[in-house]
């Protein structure tokens, strides 16, 4: 079944990601009293953008007892309020912070982002909007306009904004930040790196630039440059929740759940306020086969943070482990509506109506993902799977080639090819078998393919050639093997329950 990728989830890893800095001390601070609160305002700012914000607010509430109307502590407590998912306060101080400063770009920019993630995308373009129309020679305008084209999936318009922002401001460390998180988007190795690198020269001591470094290497599978980042962040602040559950999930990757669990224990002591560290935990037992507990911990998530896609994606695809399709497609429903337009969750639903076979309602969910994705060649692949159910042979040839037109791989050869067999059109068949094979010469599966096309042909010796080549018949029984033990390792945990 397919997971969510690192890079999706989160994001989605943090809650929502501050940019902006709040540096500004009112003149009058340089008394001795006034010093204290200058101190504790630089605290609170340091504990929120090391992602501490029920320190923060501590901080920050002690502050503005003092002086309650001072901008910069009203604007960090509106940030750490976002970041606690009490997304009408942060959204009330704001209005009051515009109210007397309707110039603030950076009240604009943090509200444009709440209003998004509160679901009011033209009110938060027009945030947005208004922050650069005020000050166009502002990173912090740009960026909150890239934030909204990335959430978006306009990665295109988001790079242009972020390139002004570093421009603008080359000595802006979120600036670069963020100009990496874009090139890693767009698949851009060196300039994710470079990016970052510039970022932590610029921010030596912010844990975020080492976090999202760790991030990117580990999407990318290269875990022995990920753990010295998570480890460069946990020497800033050791109780860095992300870089711990970072750390969690290279245990994970090396399939020592054991130790993936500590981690996770530790990140969940760090920043109690997440329901990051307890989805995390999810997808540990998840791998563990307890779909049980997994499911207790996403609960446990969606209990702390209620707004939060990834947290039901998670539930849910626990709830389809256990063949309970209705529940899962409860948990998928209520992440589409919180996903501002992320398909992810019909990608998923479209899965639990099949089990179901419910193929109308699963080609609802992938006729709005394919027009929202047009160019994912699996989305295509499975929509023709579902027409094939649906005895809609015509349209299921045709999203079958659209998939290969889309990305020709050994993949997408192979699947209409297999759709070829079955139809007995078995000339066709050994065409896209054929061209799998040139791509991929070592691929088992479009052997085994032409075996079966050969025999309908009535080309017996070709078909032994291609069966002999497939060496198939011990791989098929060794995976047989694992799917039964996988299900009696579910069976006896339950029993012992």
């Amino acid at each position: 079944m397919q997971k969510i990728s690192a890079s999706k989830k989160r994001l989605a890893q943090s809650a929502i990601s501050l940019v902006v800095l709040f540096s500004s001390v009112p003149p009058d601070w340089a008394t001795d009293d006034g010093a204290k609160y200058a101190r504790d305002l630089k605290a609170g700012q340091k504990q929120l953008w090391r992602r501490h914000p029920d320190r923060a607010l501590t901080l920050l509430n002690a502050v503005l007892s003092k002086r309650p109307n001072d901008i910069a502590a009203l604007l960090a407590k509106a940030g750490a309020l976002s970041m606690l998912e009490k997304r009408d306060e942060a959204l009330s101080l704001l209005n009051s912070i515009l109210k007397q400063e309707p110039k603030n770009i950076d009240a604009l920019a943090l509200r444009s982002r709440v209003n998004f993630w509160n679901g009011l995308p033209v009110q938060a373009k027009a945030d947005a909007n208004q922050a650069v129309k005020i000050n166009p020679r502002a990173a912090a305008s740009y960026m909150a306009r890239a934030d909204l084209y990335q959430y978006a999936f306009r990665f295109r318009d988001a790079a242009l904004d972020v390139e002004k922002a570093v421009k603008l401001e080359p000595e802006n460390s979120d600036a670069w930040r963020k100009n990496a998180v874009i090139c890693k988007h767009d698949r851009i190795g060196a300039r994710t790196v470079e990016a970052f690198s510039k970022a932590i020269s610029l921010a030596p001591d912010d844990t975020r630039n080492y976090d999202d470094l760790a991030q990117f290497y580990l999407d990318r599978g290269k875990y022995d440059k990920a753990l010295p980042a998570c480890k460069q962040a946990l020497q800033i602040d050791p109780e860095d929740g992300f870089a711990l559950m970072i750390r969690a999930r290279l245990w994970l990757a090396r399939k020592d759940q054991r130790a993936a669990l500590q981690e996770a224990d530790k990140a969940e002591a760090a920043i109690p306020w997440s329901g990051w560290p307890l989805y995390l935990k999810g997808d540990i037992y998840a791998a563990m086969l307890d779909d049980d507990q997994s499911i207790k911990e996403y609960t446990r998530a969606i209990g702390k943070q209620p707004n939060i896609m990834h947290f039901y994606v998670g539930r849910a695809m626990a709830y389809l482990e256990r063949r309970d399709y209705h529940a899962s497609i409860r948990d998928l429903t209520r992440a589409y509506e919180l996903g501002n337009g992320d398909t992810y969750p019909l990608v998923i639903r479209a899965e639990a109506y099949e089990g179901l076979d419910n193929y109308e309602e699963s080609l609802r969910d992938l006729n709005i993902v394919i027009n929202s994705q047009p160019k994912e060649a699996n989305h295509y692949i499975r929509r023709a799977i579902v027409f094939k159910h649906l005895n809609r042979i015509a349209e299921a040839e045709r999203d079958f080639t659209r998939a290969v037109q889309i990305k020709p791989s050994e993949v997408t050869f192979e699947k209409r090819g297999g759709f070829y067999n079955e139809l007995k059109a078995y000339d066709k068949a050994v065409a896209d078998f054929n061209a799998a094979l040139k791509i991929d010469p070592g691929t088992k599966m479009a052997q085994r393919g032409l075996s079966i096309a050969y025999e309908g042909l009535g080309r017996k010796d070709l078909a032994a050639k291609a069966r002999a080549r497939a060496q198939g018949e011990m791989e098929g029984l060794l995976d047989q093997y694992s799917r039964a033990s996988d299900g009696f390792s579910r069976l006896k945990h339950s029993l012992e329950k």
